[in-house]
């Protein structure tokens, strides 16, 4: 076999692993700058950076640390970031629509006003997350842990919530009308006042949960039954 070839081989081989290395530069840039748009920062220790109003916006955040990171009012659309860790992140009104954020950990962080319109966080760990008007609506939160989090007053309008762990979670005042919420755990959690017309609660464990003055409106049930029109705190 020819010397060319060989060497050819080699860089073959190492592609994949410079494709998934960050670069330390990106993250000097943007530290300095507060921005770095699509950077490759795979796997980046971002751990207690104050990054208030960074646009991120495409960056690669795959298994990136940044536990106790702020994010206050940054620009984080279609970032990527799949079994990263923001644990204790400051994401309060960040933007976060179209992110691609299956399994990462967003446990504990405050995220009040934040937006994750169509964000993928399949299999992703929101517990005890302050996510307190928050717009979540058409987000894949299939699997997502979401024990006690808080999500008063939050859009969740289509959002799908199959399978998800809701335990005692705060749901006053949210708006779910259409989301689906099948074979999701509910248990204990507070659902007072909150919209949830049109939604899909087919074998979701509802025990000790409080339906007081939610709109049931043609959602349904736990049992497939088809609530009537008027509907409130109970299917009727």
């Amino acid at each position: 076999m020819s010397t060319k070839r060989l060497l050819l081989i080699a860089l073959l081989g190492l592609m994949p692993l410079a494709a998934m290395a960050f670069y330390p530069e990106q993250v000097t840039r943007l530290v300095n700058t507060k921005a770095c748009p699509d950077c490759n920062l795979v796997d980046a220790n971002l751990e207690s950076l104050s990054l208030e109003g960074a646009n991120l916006q495409g960056a690669k955040l795959n298994g990136a640390k940044a536990d106790w990171i702020v994010l206050t009012g940054a620009d984080l659309r279609n970032v990527r970031a799949e079994e990263a860790s923001f644990r204790w992140a400051r994401l309060g009104s960040a933007d976060l629509s179209g992110a691609r954020l299956i399994g990462a950990d967003f446990n504990l962080i405050q995220g009040g006003q934040s937006f994750w319109k169509g964000a993928n966080l399949q299999g992703a760990d929101l517990s005890f997350a302050d996510l307190s008007e928050a717009d979540l609506s058409g987000a894949e939160l299939y699997f997502a842990k979401m024990v006690g989090v808080n999500l008063h007053a939050a859009r969740l309008i289509r959002a799908n919530l199959e399978n998800a762990f809701l335990g005692q979670a705060n749901l006053t005042g949210a708006y779910m009308a259409g989301a689906k919420l099948g074979k999701a755990s509910l248990e204990d959690s507070i659902l007072k006042h909150a919209d949830l017309q049109g939604a899909d609660l087919t074998g979701a464990k509802v025990k000790g949960a409080t339906f007081e003055g939610a709109k049931l409106g043609e959602a349904t049930w736990i049992d497939g039954r088809v609530c009537a029109r008027d509907s409130v705190g109970e299917c009727n």
